[in-house]
C-alpha cells in the first residue's frame, strides 16, 4: 500500500509539472493568418510571420536630436518572445535593433523563453538612448557587453510575409516629418 501511495505522489508531482507547458499551446486564432495592424503612433499588431506568429510593436518615442526608439516584440505563440529595442537616427538614416537578454536564473517550461530590453538599459544594462545617441556607440556599448543586435534593420522587415511588414522609419514620419527643420526624407515601401 506504501508503494501505491508513493507512485500516486509522483504521478500528482508529474501531473503539475506538465500543467504549464500547456500554457504555451498555441492560441486559437482565425484560420487564415491577419495582415498587419499600424497606428498612427507606429504601434502595430499581427506582425508575426506564420499562422500562430507574434509580432507587435509599441508607439514610436521621440527620444530628441531626430531620433525614435520603438520596443518590438516577436515570436512564436506568445510562449518565447523577444524583445528587441529599435534605434532610428532620422537625420542619418541609420538604424540597430538591439536585442533584449534573459532575466538571470531563467526558469523556462518546454523551452519557451521571454528576453526584456528592461535589462539592457539603465539601471541594469548599458544602452541608454538620449539625443546624443548614434548607432555607432549603440554598436560599441552592445559589443562591450555582449548584447546581440541587428545592423540591417531593413532586412529583418523584408523577412518577413508581406502582410507582415511594418515601417521601421515611420516614427521619423511622425516626429521628424521631412518638410521639418532637419528632417532627412527616408523612403520605405516595405520591398
Amino acid at each position: 500500500m506504501n508503494h501505491l501511495a508513493n507512485m500516486v505522489g509522483v504521478l500528482a508531482v508529474a501531473g503539475t509539472l506538465a500543467m504549464p507547458a500547456a500554457a504555451c499551446s498555441p492560441a486559437a486564432r482565425p484560420p487564415l493568418p491577419l495582415p498587419i495592424s499600424i497606428k498612427p503612433d507606429c504601434s502595430f499588431t499581427e506582425a508575426g510571420a506564420g499562422r500562430w506568429e507574434v509580432g507587435v510593436g509599441d508607439a514610436a518615442v521621440a527620444i530628441g536630436g531626430q531620433k525614435i526608439g520603438q520596443k518590438l516584440g516577436f515570436g512564436g505563440s506568445g510562449c518565447s518572445v523577444e524583445e528587441y529595442l529599435l534605434f532610428v537616427d532620422c537625420g542619418t538614416g541609420e538604424s540597430v535593433m538591439l536585442h533584449g537578454e534573459l532575466p538571470d536564473g531563467d526558469v523556462r517550461i518546454a523551452g519557451a523563453f521571454y528576453t526584456y530590453i528592461s535589462l539592457i538599459q539603465p539601471p541594469h544594462g548599458p544602452i541608454g538612448l538620449t539625443a546624443s545617441s548614434s548607432v555607432s556607440e549603440l554598436i560599441e556599448a552592445a559589443d562591450a557587453h555582449e548584447i546581440e543586435y541587428t545592423q540591417d534593420v531593413t532586412g529583418f522587415v523584408r523577412d518577413l510575409r508581406v502582410l507582415d511588414r511594418f515601417n521601421p522609419y515611420c516614427g521619423c514620419k511622425v516626429f521628424y516629418p521631412p518638410d521639418s527643420k532637419g528632417g532627412a526624407e527616408l523612403r520605405w515601401n516595405g520591398k
